[in-house]
């Protein structure tokens, strides 16, 4: 596995992860796994502060690339695992697109989620809840192809409440845009409880 390997490209998730945060406004967003720096882009339009993190320098390297033209942007940078390199409760909204293929001897850090295809997600949501303010929210994809419902399971047991912003069916998939949000323990989960689609 190399984490300085080519950025992830964009595709069906991307695309719906940016229609799931489409006109979310606050002062300060992150995204983790940032790439290519799509998502960030448009965090950046709706936000006073907006960082892109990724393990991949090469990666960092290539999106601040991208964004040296773009004037007026309020966008940082930074090479870290995940979150890590921030203190508690710092961003309104967190946003990240896991590897989330099952997989059991992982190759590709792109899109190899462990043998569940959410091991990866999970260890990404604990340093998303760790960031993300008492009001803010968590936005993330999942894929009907990986243990997801343990992964709700999982996040609600921490004291999250999940919602579904959308979703996307494939040839061979479904893929889920949620929100985990805090503090709203009488809304129910909106996920389906089973991988059958």
């Amino acid at each position: 596995m190399n984490p300085d390997s080519t950025a992830y490209s964009p595709s069906d998730d991307t695309f719906l992860l940016i229609d799931a945060i489409e006109g979310r406004g606050g002062r300060r967003a992150l995204e983790i796994g940032t790439g290519t720096g799509l998502l960030l882009s448009q965090l950046s339009r709706t936000h006073e502060w907006t960082v892109g993190t990724d393990v991949s320098l090469s990666a960092v390297k290539a999106a601040a690339a991208r964004f040296r033209s773009d004037v007026g942007m309020k966008i940082d940078l930074v090479c870290c695992d995940a979150a890590s390199a921030f203190r508690g409760r710092t961003f309104g909204l967190v946003v990240f697109n896991p590897p989330y293929l099952p997989s059991s001897s992982p190759e590709d850090l792109a899109v190899d989620g462990g043998p569940g295809g959410t091991e990866v997600t999970a260890q990404i949501f604990d340093e998303a809840a760790r960031v993300v303010t008492a009001q803010g929210s968590v936005v993330f994809v999942v894929s009907s192809l990986s243990d997801y419902p343990s992964m709700v399971t999982r996040v609600e047991r921490e004291g999250f409440c999940v919602r579904t912003l959308g979703t996307r069916k494939l040839f061979f998939e479904q893929l889920f845009a949620l929100e985990a949000t805090r503090n709203q323990r009488s809304r129910k989960s909106t996920l389906p409880r089973s991988n059958i689609i």
